[in-house]
């Protein structure tokens, strides 16, 4: 099908004046200022007058919870779905899709059906593939990506530990304190510190219930509890690369506070080390780049 929408104001995103734009099917194929042409042949042709309006790119919606937001205030303050005109009746045609504070009742799984249902509807997705969603979700597949890429991780097992005699086994080769936790999931569910080895074949049984109770899934691996380093490299605005070091999850739900380094005293090469591993861990995950 060919579209020509004529007399629009267009904008690229740079202000072009007033043009006709030419469709092929969902492609621009021409801006000019009149586009005129014939054609021989059954070819459906629709013409728009879109004079005093404007023609913009679509905007990108860098965050938003598609599942529905809220959450964290009790199940009633649980916001609806995103559907497709939400976004379009505002320009939108790229979403970036998030989870949420809501970690219960929804999870990535849902998350990434409801990123391609709107895909399919003609919303533009980025993130993952389902297959690097489902190396990421699990830690102990993430662990093994970040290992095959190089990347520092908090020393630990990488595999499933098969029951509280091999956990103690694995438990002494790391030195205590370690924390058993859950492969899959979140929010803290099916994580347990332990300080020395009195403890432990009752929090990994504990740990393994809970975790198979939560999420479909009792796997559970151990790592060092000791302080530990974790270098999160990002770009901001101007490319540059911030690290950051902070405990673990666990002592952060028990209310002990994070260190942050001082992104000014950190030397130069400590910021190239860190983009260098974030990108061989992207590579790894399979993940594209935005």
């Amino acid at each position: 099908m060919i579209t020509i929408i004529r007399n629009a104001e267009v904008y690229a995103p740079e202000h072009l004046g007033k043009k006709d734009v030419l469709l092929l099917g969902s492609k621009i194929a021409a801006v000019d200022e009149h586009i005129s042409f014939n054609i021989n042949g059954p070819v459906e042709v629709s013409e728009i007058d879109a004079g005093g309006k404007a023609l913009i790119p679509g905007f990108i919606d860098s965050h938003s919870h598609i599942q529905g937001g809220g959450g964290e205030g009790g199940f009633s303050t649980r916001t609806p779905e995103a559907v497709l005109t939400d976004f379009t009746t505002a320009g939108v045609t790229t979403v970036v899709g998030c989870l949420g504070t809501d970690g219960t009742a929804r999870d990535m799984v849902s998350l990434l059906a409801k990123a391609r249902g709107l895909e399919e509807e003609g919303i533009k997705f980025i993130g993952p593939k389902h297959y690097s969603v489902a190396k990421m979700g699990d830690k102990i597949e993430s662990k093994k990506a970040a290992a095959k890429a190089d990347v520092s991780t908090v020393p630990g097992y990488l595999g499933v530990i098969e029951d509280e005699r091999h956990a103690v086994k694995i438990a002494d080769a790391i030195g205590y304190p370690v924390m058993i936790k859950a492969s899959a999931g979140g929010g803290g569910r099916g994580m347990r510190l332990v300080t020395d080895g009195a403890g432990l074949e009752e929090a990994f049984s504990q740990a393994h219930k809970e975790a198979l109770a939560a999420f479909g899934d009792g796997s559970i691996h151990c790592v060092s509890s000791k302080w530990s380093i974790i270098r999160h490299g990002y770009r901001d605005a101007w490319g540059l690369l911030s690290g950051r070091r902070r405990r673990d999850d666990e002592r952060r739900k028990h209310d002990r506070s994070c260190d942050h380094t001082s992104d000014s005293s950190a030397h130069p090469n400590h910021f190239c080390r860190i983009h260098n591993s974030s990108k061989g861990l992207q590579g790894s995950a399979s993940r594209t780049n935005i």
